[in-house]
């Protein structure tokens, strides 16, 4: 990347683009290979992926907590969980109350931060949760384990959506083939999470 410009080279454009180019451009623009190095979105730059995804939940997560409407009964609630065995129901519960619960303007919390534009958030971190405003549940059926994070699945409730990739180290390693999970799927511009 050059230091006063802020440009970089790019493979996909075959050119020296501006950062900001790339961040917009590698989700919409761009073909961008798998090895691109500012690529966050490809499984070759996963970790990187997962530091930004562990960003933007923690920024989230003060958003939910600023905006949930009964913020006591919410964090009693999650005190609750966290008694306990606290991976699965955590996530099914900030699913819950941050994408899926609207309230009575027709929107989630989620959906008002995504409404004042992701104050806050990098480029990538608004992709990502621009996914999560999309997220649905599914019962997916793995297909293919490929290799430590990626597994090609199909959602047996939207069979015409065909096989898709899902990108989670954990669920790569549990999963089996033609193994059927009740799962909430986030798509993102190369794959999907969970």
């Amino acid at each position: 990347m050059g230091k006063k410009t802020k440009t970089r080279d790019c493979p996909a454009a075959g050119r020296q683009i501006t950062s900001s180019e790339c961040a917009i451009g590698r989700h919409t623009t761009y073909a961008c290979p798998e090895t691109c190095s500012f690529n966050v979105f490809s499984v070759h730059n996963y970790p990187d992926f997962r530091s930004i995804e562990d960003s933007a939940n923690h920024k989230f997560f003060k958003w939910l907590l600023e905006h949930v409407s009964d913020r006591a009964g919410f964090e009693s609630g999650l005190q609750r969980i966290l008694d306990g065995d606290a991976s699965t129901p955590y996530f099914h519960y900030l699913a819950w109350h941050g994408v899926y619960q609207v309230g009575a303007d027709g929107d989630s919390i989620l959906g008002k931060w995504e409404k004042a534009g992701f104050p806050g958030l990098s480029v990538d971190e608004r992709i990502l949760m621009q996914g999560k405003a999309r997220m649905r549940p599914a019962i997916i059926e793995a297909h293919r384990i490929m290799d430590q994070c990626r597994v090609e699945v199909v959602d047996l409730l939207d069979p015409a959506r065909g096989p898709f990739l899902i990108v989670d180290s954990l669920f790569a390693g549990q999963a089996v083939r033609f193994g059927v999970y009740f799962v909430d799927v986030v798509p993102l511009p190369h794959y999907s999470r969970l």
